[in-house]
């Protein structure tokens, strides 16, 4: 599965955005026109453009753009595969409440990225996101408890009802 849902988590808009930075006072200019918007600019691949857009709002706080950043350097789009970077990225994205970037933990922290694998703090980030309604996460949390995967092994239809066919 994509993570995250790469695409549900991007919000295409067009804007000019000028953000004074304070602490050094430094004045920060980031116009985009038109169609120009990180998002699209990341679905037709142009990277570059998506890159330098999606910082420019993660380090503003957007936890979107943040996991998108950690999407990119996740996949190595425009950047270098960096997992260290994904996760801080992610990690950021995590601590504002966003769902996909849980289970974007999830994924790492299951399949190894970057690390050794580990199936429990894999299930905790999976349950963190499902308890936010992240239909991915519900499943690989459903799969972990079918497998006892990092959770005691559980069929009961709590814990395994994203298995069931619709």
């Amino acid at each position: 599965p994509a993570l995250g849902n790469f695409p549900g988590y991007v919000r295409p808009r067009a804007r000019t955005a000028v953000a004074v930075m304070t602490t050094v006072g430094l004045l920060v200019v980031s116009s985009v026109t038109g169609a120009e918007t990180a998002s699209e600019a990341y679905r037709r691949g142009d990277f570059d453009i998506a890159l330098r857009e999606f910082e420019f709002q993660a380090n503003a706080g957007d936890r979107i753009a943040q996991n998108n950043l950690g999407v990119m350097y996740l996949k190595g789009r425009g950047v270098d595969v960096d997992y260290r970077s994904a996760r801080d990225w992610f990690t950021a994205a995590a601590e504002q409440d966003l769902a996909g970037a849980m289970f974007n933990l999830g994924i790492m922290s299951l399949r190894g990225y970057g690390q050794v694998p580990d199936a429990k703090a894999a299930s905790q980030w999976f349950g963190k996101a499902a308890e936010r309604g992240d239909h991915e996460a519900q499943f690989f949390l459903a799969l972990q408890y079918t497998r006892g995967n990092g959770v005691k092994q559980s069929r009961s239809e709590e814990h395994t009802s994203e298995l069931q066919s619709p």
